[in-house]
């Protein structure tokens, strides 16, 4: 238990480490199990020698078990909507943590406005637990407008009914619209199926994107199962099917890449994925790390015009530095490869490099291949981002960054010494509404006819 504490001999005595080793203790005991645990503290100042003696007493009290469970509150959404999202059940060994886990379950619902999860008192070693909510309107409405430096002016619709046929399924529709793409997207979820940890969803999307190089039109189903053993850890098994017109593509690419430019394609594909996520704040982290997987064989035997295999992996990390300090880097790994037949990967399924979230310094999709001005995209691609923070505030940091990208027309190639480079400096604001960055980066390899330095502007952290 000493270990716990954050307090050492011969440290500052401070009274918020006085108190957060009382609340450390007891957390650490409510976690064992020992829900009854009191535990108290005391000081004795020794002011001619300047030292004070710190003293903590613990009542553990029985090891516990979970009780009974009672919900009240419910109006419209049924009890046994929230008694699915518990993370214990009576008689399992009593642990803090599943109280935790419970309230993110049912905040993660958006279908209560307050959340509070009470231990009934009592003496004995069965804890009865009382989960309370109000509930919230079931279905929100947003509108939003915003701007980068990529996509310039955008707009939001969103509509989404949060107990869809109630079960707390979820329908929604969403319209987004910038410079670079336009979007309609219907989706739908259906929870806890066909399991208790797992869910399924169903998307329909049609997309126009703009691109330097080419213009798409898209039109998409996606089927996606999902299972969530733990927390920290989802696993899915997707469909995914898509029919594309491609169009507007310069001469220059076409010559260039002329397997890669079919003006109507059809795609099917099954995917798979892994995710891990063991971090402080998902909107932006400051301590932990993410790591992600996937495959997608499209075609070869699907009913696809075109064939190939995609494969994706990425992972970030934070590390807290002393002086509120903070370490970040992100890796990310990418190939495709044609099959079944197919001799080259569609210009819209290959990998790009350049910009906001990739690498600083070159303009949108301007680091690899280009024809006359055009970005080709590759087959693989590898990109690597180191970043240093400093906190002057809460709210405001300062970084310093180096990004580094490959990105080549080959499939099953990776190269650290062939990497693009650029560096540069930026600032953070913790806003309401979500991390606000704003970055200047100097292209150390930089492309011909390119800019000297680019300005990055994105709301939402780029790690």
């Amino acid at each position: 238990l000493h270990a716990l504490l954050p307090l050492e001999v011969g440290d500052d005595f401070t009274e918020a480490r006085y108190r957060d080793g009382e609340r450390r203790l007891r957390s650490d005991l409510r976690e064992r199990g020992f829900a009854r645990a009191q535990v108290s503290r005391t000081a004795e100042v020794d002011v001619d020698h300047d030292r004070v003696r710190v003293a903590y007493h613990i009542t553990p009290g029985p090891p516990c078990r979970f009780g009974t469970i009672e919900i009240r509150g419910t109006q419209q959404v049924s009890a046994e909507v929230i008694r699915r999202e518990l993370a214990f059940a009576p008689a399992e060994p009593f642990r803090e943590s599943a109280l935790e886990i419970t309230r993110a379950h049912l905040a993660g619902l958006n279908l209560f406005r307050t959340i509070r999860i009470d231990e009934v008192p009592g003496a004995d070693d069965a804890v009865d637990i009382r989960v309370v909510v109000a509930e919230a309107p079931p279905r929100d409405v947003r509108l939003g407008l915003g701007y980068d430096t990529e996509e310039q002016a955008r707009a939001l619709a969103s509509w989404r009914n949060y107990n869809f046929l109630g079960g707390a399924r979820q329908l929604g529709v969403t319209a987004r619209a910038s410079f670079l793409r336009y979007t309609l997207l219907g989706d739908f979820l259906q929870p806890h199926a066909p399991t208790p940890n797992s869910r399924l969803r169903a998307i329909v999307l049609a997309q126009r994107e703009e691109e330097d190089g080419y213009r798409l039109d898209r039109a998409r189903l996606l089927l996606r199962a999902e299972w969530e053993p733990q927390p920290w850890f989802t696993t899915y098994l997707s469909y995914r099917l898509e029919y594309d017109r491609l169009s507007q593509v310069p001469v220059a690419v076409a010559q260039a890449l002329p397997e890669a430019v079919p003006a109507d394609a059809l795609l099917s594909s099954i995917g798979l994925g892994v995710e891990f996520s063991l971090v402080d704040d998902p909107v932006d982290p400051g301590r932990g790390f993410t790591l992600k997987g996937s495959v997608e064989p499209v075609g070869g035997g699907l009913g696809d015009s075109v064939g190939f295999v995609r494969l994706t992996a990425e992972g970030r990390a934070w590390l807290p530095l002393p002086l509120d300090s903070l370490a970040a880097v992100r890796v990310r790994l990418g190939t495709a490869s044609p099959v079944a037949g197919s001799r080259d990967v569609p210009l819209y399924e290959r990998f790009y490099a350049g910009g906001a979230n990739s690498l600083r310094g070159y303009d949108r999709r301007r680091a690899g291949p280009i024809a006359d001005d055009n970005p080709l995209g590759g087959r693989s691609l590898t990109e690597v981002s180191l970043e240093f923070r400093h906190h002057f505030t809460p709210t405001i940091s300062g970084v310093a960054f180096l990004d580094g990208a490959y990105v080549t027309a080959q499939s099953w190639r990776s190269a650290l010494d062939r990497l693009q480079l650029g560096t540069g400096l930026g600032a953070r604001y913790r806003s309401p509404v979500g991390p606000i960055q704003v970055d200047i980066g100097l292209p150390l390899d930089r492309p011909p006819g390119d800019a000297r330095w680019q300005l990055h502007f994105a709301l939402g952290a780029s790690f």
